[in-house]
């Protein structure tokens, strides 16, 4: 299949997502479950929304991710890198933020603590994501998708979990990996043990394996039990 073949797919594809998602959308524009969770404009299919409507928006997700497949330059993919690595910042300052309206951005940065020329450039980043934003120069706001990080702390937990543990685990593997190898005595510590001992860690990785790998059954026992196979082998665990 060819890449213009591959492009004419994909747009067939969204087309007929979009069509089915519009179907779960009242005409004026307003949440499917009602009002109670438009904190502020941009929610169309709220958690509570009919499975129906969840399959129609995941089916017009995918169909976009490979329009953005097929279309992405490398600028595009270091740009969602950045993203990344500035969620753990944005989260961060979430709660000095008013869920209504709008705030000086200098405000935000004595309450968090957070150089105001570092926060700008973070608000900056994820706003391109649609993850808080700017409305005036010098001023920051929540968009719908931030304020839903903030009024379900479970979300935030994820976030944090892949901000602050997942993604400098993962820039750091290769480099970790290779001491190990070379090491003599290699002094490995238990994810396992850190997990048992460390409640906020828990919490965090139980969220984000609910919302980011849609395992709405893993407990701490699943996870232990994943690292079972781990023993007996030249296998580490490490902690970074």
């Amino acid at each position: 299949m060819t890449d213009f073949t591959r492009l004419k797919a994909c747009l067939r594809d969204l087309t007929g997502a979009v069509k089915e998602l519009t179907h779960h959308i009242p005409h004026n524009g307003d949440s499917v479950a009602g009002s109670r969770h438009d904190i502020t404009p941009g929610i169309l299919i709220p958690p509570e929304a009919p499975p129906e409507a969840h399959r129609a928006r995941k089916s017009t997700l995918a169909a976009i991710h490979q329009l953005e497949v097929l279309l992405g330059e490398p600028t595009d993919f270091l740009q969602r890198l950045a993203i990344q690595v500035s969620y753990k910042e944005g989260t961060e300052v979430l709660a000095c933020i008013p869920l209504h309206g709008s705030v000086p951005m200098k405000d935000v940065s004595d309450l968090a603590d957070v150089p105001e020329a570092r926060l700008w450039r973070v608000v900056r980043m994820t706003a391109t994501a649609g993850f808080l934003q700017e409305p005036e120069p010098g001023s920051v706001a929540h968009t719908a998708l931030s304020a839903l990080f903030f009024t379900k702390p479970s979300h935030l937990d994820a976030a944090m979990f892949l901000a602050g543990t997942l993604s400098p685990a993962a820039l750091q593997m290769a480099d970790t990996t290779k001491h190990l190898e070379w090491s003599e005595h290699p002094k490995t510590s238990s994810f396992a043990s850190h997990y048992e001992q460390q409640p906020r860690l828990q919490r965090q990785c139980m969220a984000y394996l609910r919302y980011a790998t849609g395992d709405a059954s893993a407990t701490g026992t699943d996870i232990l039990t994943c690292l079972e196979r781990l023993r007996g082998s030249n296998a580490h665990v490490v902690e970074v």
